[in-house]
């Protein structure tokens, strides 16, 4: 471990010569300061692996002396480069001067979430206690990755108490081992996971942590469905109580999506049923032999045209009937000929083909609404997440389909105020930093959702992720 240390502080001290910097004050505050973050990941396992629960003292005594470990090996070998390469350039004036400690950085040690890191490593996040011994992650376009602890069954195997039902229990038993018929007591204590630990051992930990960190400790409390305001106060308290630089605290199944989830997903439970057969598939009775033929345009039609706005600008969308109802939709985006207007106008082509077949609105709807792409928008206080799902919604609020309270009928636009926009031609040809000020914003490289700007930072509210 010292051996690691040593060389990932030289590591980090070279990356920030090495580094591409966007701009020249990032550049010149980066080297200024030398602030490097040497944390840990696979801490959860290591305990699995000593026998000691997660949420008991030595647990924590553990995690203590981990991080004390890190930071006295890597001020050592900062305070080496400090001979060789000299301070920090900002060391003259600042807390280590008057301590008498000469170090190349500023600041040596962190300790990081690791979320994607330890997923490819395979171990557990940070200094996170493993979240669930059967769980499955939520990542972009919806993929839904399962995972099961395998060192939990290699432990059952090699002590035999080990059973063919045994994850299905724990699945029943929401992920944990704890009070588990046929588990023996002390393991049922070691495989502790994220909501067998209290809400003040969480913190206890993370203070332990935080002991031997310059930078914070990225560390979530994760609370029980059932955990109530008091239970999120005391946390809080706690951490302020103990040090803690800051806290963050998640209450599960508070978001309708998450990235982390105990348990099978339902895709992952249909895949599985597939597998051994169990799917079953109804056969619609065959229609009559006459194909299906758009019925013919009239000479008079009447519509209505919306105006809403996309992450691509501005699109006009209008809605035709005839006498049977739905008619044709057309979409109009931009100056012709372009990429994002030939696509706009292929989808209102196909849907109006689908109107005139007698295609119901409702499925055609279910088929375009909820389509994301890389950019997205606010229009009338409804989220926007590409042109297809603009469409959807266009036709949802021609219709008066929306949900209550989300959109109101196309009728009562003008009472809302319309869009908050003055040149949309501009809008495509902004950058990242614009979009996400203008509510433009890219995806989440974590989670594939939405970022938004909010305290001068990108942050993403489904996963978590920030760029600060």
């Amino acid at each position: 471990l010292e051996r690691t240390i040593r060389t990932s502080v030289h590591l980090l001290d070279n990356v920030i010569d090495q580094n591409a910097y966007p701009v020249p004050q990032i550049e010149e505050m980066t080297k200024l300061t030398r602030k490097i973050g040497l944390g840990v990941m696979g801490f959860a396992r290591m305990l699995f692996k000593l026998r000691v629960p997660y949420d008991a003292s030595e647990g924590v005594e553990w995690g203590r002396r981990m991080m004390k470990f890190v930071r006295d090996v890597g001020y050592d070998e900062s305070g080496r480069l400090a001979q060789a390469r000299g301070p920090y350039p900002a060391w003259k004036g600042s807390r280590h001067e008057k301590m008498g400690i000469q170090v190349r950085n500023s600041y040596v040690t962190t300790v990081a979430p690791t979320g994607t890191l330890s997923m490819i490593a395979d171990t557990s996040g940070g200094c996170e206690p493993e979240f669930s011994l059967l769980w499955y992650k939520n990542v972009m376009d919806g993929t839904h990755l399962p995972y099961v602890l395998d060192y939990f069954i290699e432990v059952a195997k090699r002590e035999g108490w080990w059973r063919e039902d045994l994850l299905d229990a724990i699945l029943k038993n929401n992920g944990s081992a704890r009070a588990l018929k046929g588990v023996p007591p002390a393991w049922q204590r070691v495989f502790a996971v994220s909501f067998d630990v209290s809400p003040e051992a969480h913190v206890r930990m993370q203070a332990a942590f935080q002991e031997s960190c310059d930078a914070a400790v990225s560390k979530t409390i994760n609370l029980a469905s059932g955990a109530t305001v008091e239970d999120v106060k005391k946390a809080y308290l706690l951490a302020n109580e103990l040090g803690c630089k800051g806290i963050t605290v998640y209450r599960d199944q508070s978001r309708t999506d998450q990235v982390l989830n105990v348990g099978v997903s339902e895709k992952e439970k249909g895949s599985k049923a597939e597998a051994r057969g169990e799917i079953r598939v109804e056969v619609p009775a065959a229609e009559s032999s006459a194909s299906r033929k758009p019925r013919a345009r009239p000479d008079v039609i009447t519509g209505r045209t919306q105006k809403i706005m996309t992450g691509y600008g501005a699109i006009y969308i209008t809605v035709n009937e005839d006498e049977e109802g739905l008619f044709e939709v057309f979409a109009q985006s931009g100056r012709g000929g372009g990429y994002t207007a030939s696509f706009t106008e292929a989808v209102a082509r196909l849907v109006s083909l689908c109107l005139r077949s007698g295609i119901p609105v409702d499925e055609i709807i279910d088929q375009l609404e909820g389509i994301r792409s890389p950019r997205a928008a606010y229009d009338h206080g409804e989220h926007i997440l590409s042109i297809p799902d603009a469409i959807a919604k266009a036709v949802k609020r021609h219709i008066g389909a929306q949900a209550a309270g989300v959109q109101k009928p196309v009728e009562s636009f003008e009472e809302l105020g319309g869009i908050e926009t003055d040149i949309e031609a501009e809008k495509e040809a902004r950058d990242d930093q614009a979009m996400v000020k203008a509510g433009l914003n890219p995806e989440c490289p974590e989670c594939g959702r939405v970022l938004v700007f909010e305290e001068g930072c990108v942050r993403c509210h489904s996963c978590g992720y920030s760029e600060c």
